[in-house]
């Protein structure tokens, strides 16, 4: 959490502003990404569009997660950085649970 709020805020000390913001854009264009609206910087992979992802997170929001059920997603338009770390397999990693995550925080902060 610590690490990904760093580099929401511009990366300083840990990492430059240029490698900061090369981590959080797209680097792929319009090369199809892991679902439709989606792309990937050096990060992971980053919204590129909002309504083509089906998701209420901002342009330039970066996510990832991992096969034994973590997940998280950093929104810096609105100074969001969610962690969540579940014993759950692939659902915790890209399934409904975190769908319903996502959506439940973005609720909260309308």
């Amino acid at each position: 959490m610590r690490f990904l709020e760093t580099i929401r805020a511009g990366g300083k000390p840990i990492l430059s502003t240029a490698t900061t913001v090369s981590m959080m854009s797209n680097q792929i264009g319009s090369l199809m990404g892991p679902q439709p609206g989606i792309g990937f910087g050096f990060g992971g992979a980053v919204v590129v569009d909002p309504a083509a992802a089906h998701t209420p997170q901002s342009p330039g929001t970066w996510q990832w997660g991992g096969v034994y059920g973590h997940s998280w997603f950093v929104d810096p338009a609105r100074k969001l950085t969610v962690v969540a770390f579940t014993n759950t397999g692939l659902e915790g990693m890209w399934g409904k649970f975190t769908t319903d995550l996502r959506d439940a925080v973005y609720a909260s902060v309308r």
